[in-house]
């Protein structure tokens, strides 16, 4: 057996034929899951692939908590599920790289998972992911046109009015 990635058969190209580093990261893992499950290593059932997703999301969450009950957090009892983003943003320059790497490498455990949830399905994430953006993207257009303001208006709507907005475009 090799350490050498280059000579590892998951490693080696995809069908593309351009390396997985050559590809988005989303693509990656889809590529990577295919030729892993190609060598039988895989996941019995989409259940299972949902099951390994949640068990991400709650490794996210165990490391915002230990983030939370660090020393610089602690003191001000900081909640990172309802703080907004602005707020965590603000929370994490103080939280130390070893926790911000750890959060780092399992959020990209999650998105990982996400994306062997949709080759379980039939899909690649990455075209999936491409879909979703133009989807909000005209969403998001349509709702500031109805909306009939400039973005510094839009922006001090309260976000009751901005969901019902969001709602209507959706129907």
């Amino acid at each position: 057996m090799t350490n050498n990635l280059t000579k590892n058969p998951i490693f080696d190209g995809n069908s593309s034929g351009q390396t997985p580093a050559q590809n988005p990261a989303l693509w990656q893992a889809y590529e990577i899951g295919i030729k892993s499950a190609d060598y039988q290593f895989e996941w019995n059932s989409l259940g299972d692939v949902f099951e390994k997703v949640e068990e991400e999301k709650q490794e996210i969450l165990q490391v915002l908590q230990e983030a939370q009950y660090s020393e610089s957090l602690s003191a001000k009892k900081f909640d990172f599920l309802k703080a907004t983003r602005l707020e965590i943003f603000q929370a994490l320059t103080k939280v130390d790289e070893i926790q911000k790497n750890h959060l780092e490498e399992e959020l990209g455990d999650c998105f990982f998972s996400l994306a062997q949830v949709a080759r379980f399905l039939g899909f690649n994430p990455e075209i999936a992911l491409h879909k979703a953006n133009l989807k909000f993207n005209l969403r998001f257009e349509k709702m500031l046109q109805a909306s009939g303001i400039d973005q510094p208006a839009f922006a001090m709507l309260p976000l009751e009015e901005k969901e019902r907005l969001w709602q209507s475009i959706k129907s």
